[in-house]
């Protein structure tokens, strides 16, 4: 399945019945791909967490949308997610891909340390994200990316590569010249008084680049 459009982020600590209300809408419109940020409420049980994330997994499979879940590989050997996004790729690298023992995409968040680029194929990395293009309260931690270190990449690698970070339907034009396989969001779609329209908004200028 080729990666490519709007990648949607979900934030667990949103109230349930919202989040779920959104994704629903949001998948209705068409996504490259849902991610689960292991941001969890402080009151959430192992328990509660299996079970959002199952829902999450029921409504992107209703749509054929690979569900992501952020840095907790562990996850997937319980639930059957389609794939974990790392923050960094962690060391026992050797051991999630022994015991997931199945396939699964893999992607990884890339700042302006572009040093994982030679390891793409030793790790398997499906797709890579930027983060963060724009100063943006939902990626606080990210620092704010050179550009050009975006075009370096885009000419050394093969795998899909998306951008995050402060991007709205205003700005994407910025990024219409280089070869990104799509854009990652969170609250522009999660916390929009209509989901629907908020993805239409930030398609409406991919559309001509990706024939969403």
């Amino acid at each position: 399945m080729e990666l490519k459009g709007l990648y949607l982020v979900v934030n667990p600590k949103q109230e349930q019945v919202q989040l779920l209300h959104a994704l629903e809408k949001a998948l209705s419109e068409g996504l490259a791909a849902v991610q689960i940020y292991n941001g969890w409420p402080a009151n959430f049980s192992q328990a509660a967490k299996k079970a959002l994330c199952r829902k999450i997994k029921n409504l992107c499979a209703k749509h054929n949308t690979p569900c992501l879940i952020n840095n907790e590989w562990e996850l997937l050997k319980e639930i059957p997610l389609d794939g974990v996004h790392f923050d960094s790729i962690p060391q026992d690298w050797l051991l999630v891909r022994t015991e997931i023992d199945r396939p699964f995409f893999t992607g990884v968040t890339l700042s302006n340390d572009l040093s994982l680029l030679t390891d793409i194929e030793k790790y398997h990395i499906d797709y890579l994200s930027f983060c963060s293009m724009y100063p943006s309260a939902s990626v606080g931690d990210c620092e704010i990316v050179n550009p050009e270190n975006v075009k370096s990449t885009l000419s050394r690698v093969d795998v899909p590569v998306f951008l995050s970070g402060g991007l709205t339907p205003e700005n994407l034009f910025k990024f219409q010249e280089m070869n990104i396989s799509g854009i990652a969001v969170i609250s522009g779609v999660m916390n929009a008084v209509d989901p629907s329209a908020a993805v239409q908004s930030y398609k409406k200028p991919l559309r001509k680049k990706f024939n969403l």
